[in-house]
This record gives C-alpha cells, structure tokens and sequence, in this order.
C-alpha cells in the first residue's frame, strides 16, 4: 500500500515563498555592501596614492627651482624673473584630470594669502610666477608622475627697502604646487637665503672666485 505525502497547504506555500525571498534579499544586500567597501578602499586607496604623487611632484619642483636660482639675480627675481625649465609658455594649462588652470585666479589667490600676513604697506611682498610645466618637462627621462607643476616667488616682506618686488637681503620665498591625477593638489614652500664666498685658487697666479649657494632656512608643506 503507497502513502502519499500529506498536501501542502497555500499558507505553507507563502510562507516558504516569503522566506526565500527574504533570504535572497539579505545575500544581495550584504553583496552590495561588500562590493560598496571595496570600490570605496580602492577608490581611497588611488586619491592617496595621487595625493602622494603630487607632493613628490611639488617638492621636485622646488628642488628644481633651487638649483635654478643658484645663479640667478636675486635682485629682480621677485619682479619678473623666468624659469628656464619650467616654462611651457601654456596660457589655460591642463592638469592631468583635465581641469584648466587659470593661472591669473592662482595668483590672486596666493596674493590674498599673502596679504592677509603682511600689512600694507611699500614692502609688502608681491608672489610672482616664475615657472609652470609638466612635470616630465623637469625629469623627461625618468618615470613621470602625472603632475603639472607651478613655481612662485615672493620677497621675504622683512627687509624694509621699500619696493616688495625687489630683492636687498638676499632671502626670498619660494612656493611649489602641483595638480595631478584625481583632483590632488599639494603645495610646498620654502624661505631660502643666498650665500656668497670667495674661493682661493690655491695656486699662485689663479685668481679668487665667488662661489655661490642657496641654503634653505625653512621648509613645509603648505595646507
């Protein structure tokens, strides 16, 4: 004699139904989840990753400069000097994510800041745009970082000469940004001195040569 198996009733059949759907539910949400956390990890992960890059790329930069003012007239530096290596001669540059810099507006900027330091007055010290390029045009054999480069330099505003775009004590101010990938943007700067010595030849007859450097009295990441 076969047994059949009692009927399942409508109500057992929902409530199976409202189970499995429930649990389906809750496996697709905690997928969502895990697949939230890791596109956010990932996506932190790369904005560091081209926060970091931007810093090195701006402290290149300043190195760079440095090297560059070696031998330069410190004099007019601050009125109207020029790099001549980081000089694209690019009017709306392009950081990497695309975005124009509009070189005027970061001018301004960095003047505003400036200005709510130093009082008004005739030796209030002007920022002046000294270069701006790529950054593969300062290391074009190397591994480039995606970055666009800014230099800017500024009197030291402590001198009391009278004219804030013209150099007497041999002290300046130099400030590096750069833009990269994802939006970064880091700035550094620097107040350096020019330091002047005679060098004997150490021969009779070889004449005495003045031997320039740069020294650095402070260095910092601008936030």
């Amino acid at each position: 004699m076969t047994t059949s198996p009692p009927p399942t009733s409508s109500a057992e059949r929902g409530t199976a139904l409202l189970t499995v759907l429930m649990v389906t539910t809750l496996v697709g949400s905690l997928a969502a989840a895990i697949v939230f956390v890791v596109m956010t990890d990932s996506l932190a992960s790369a904005n560091h990753g081209a926060a970091q890059h931007a810093l090195y790329a701006a402290d290149a930069a300043l190195e760079a400069t440095l090297g560059e003012l070696r031998l330069a007239d410190w004099r007019v530096l601050p009125g109207g000097g020029v790099s001549g290596r980081l000089w694209d001669g690019a009017l709306a540059p392009r950081a990497p994510d695309g975005t124009i810099l509009d070189l005027a507006r970061l001018t301004l900027e960095r003047q505003a800041e400036s200005d709510a330091i130093f009082r008004a007055s005739p030796d209030r010290p002007v920022w002046h745009l000294f270069g701006h390029a790529p950054f593969q045009d300062l290391v074009p054999d190397a591994v480039t970082l995606p970055a666009y480069l800014l230099v800017w330099l500024q009197d030291d505003g402590d001198e009391g000469d009278g004219d804030g775009e013209r150099d007497s004590n041999d002290v300046l101010v130099v400030r590096a940004e750069a833009f990269g990938a994802s939006g970064a943007h880091r700035s550094v700067q620097a107040t350096i001195c020019l330091q002047t010595a005679d060098v004997a030849g150490g021969e009779p007859g070889v004449p005495v040569v003045a031997r320039r450097a740069v020294r650095v009295l402070s260095w910092g990441e601008v936030r």
